[in-house]
């Protein structure tokens, strides 16, 4: 594609395996600017999604939980466990949402703990680099 004018801007290598299922990943580098937009698919419970202790980031962090029927994402068949702020105040999710996550704020872990059908989850970060920063202030990549 990359022979027409605008064919420069569809990108085909976006595939990934994190978990349980192949995904759809992409980079600041594929994408030309500060973002980096992964998904995953879930069709059993798992535990520790983004990592078993609390973190933050420099950036801004999108999470959706969406239902993984394309033809109704609502019907959302799962429960989801999210931890936020520093108190760790825990947020149980049973239909679609997308959760804000501004910089500096404490989250994680992520568990599913129920799934009856499958879901899908979305994650939109603005930054150019990945970076965890853990409760003592130490830094490390995803």
């Amino acid at each position: 594609m990359s022979e027409t004018k605008y064919g420069k801007y569809i990108i085909t290598d976006v595939y990934k395996k994190f978990f349980q299922t192949e995904s759809l990943t992409v980079t600041p580098e594929q994408l030309g600017t500060g973002c980096i937009i992964t998904s995953q698919g879930f069709n059993a419970p798992i535990s520790n999604v983004g990592g078993e202790t609390p973190h933050k980031h420099d950036f801004h962090q999108v999470l959706c939980f969406l239902g993984g029927d394309p033809n109704n994402i609502r019907d959302f068949g799962a429960e989801v466990e999210v931890c936020l702020g520093e108190e760790m105040e825990k947020h149980v999710i049973t239909s679609p949402v997308a959760i804000n996550v501004p910089p500096g704020v404490p989250h994680c872990p992520i568990n599913v703990t129920k799934i009856d059908k499958p879901i899908v989850f979305i994650e939109v970060m603005l930054t150019e680099k990945y970076e965890k920063i853990a409760k003592d202030g130490s830094r490390s990549p995803k």
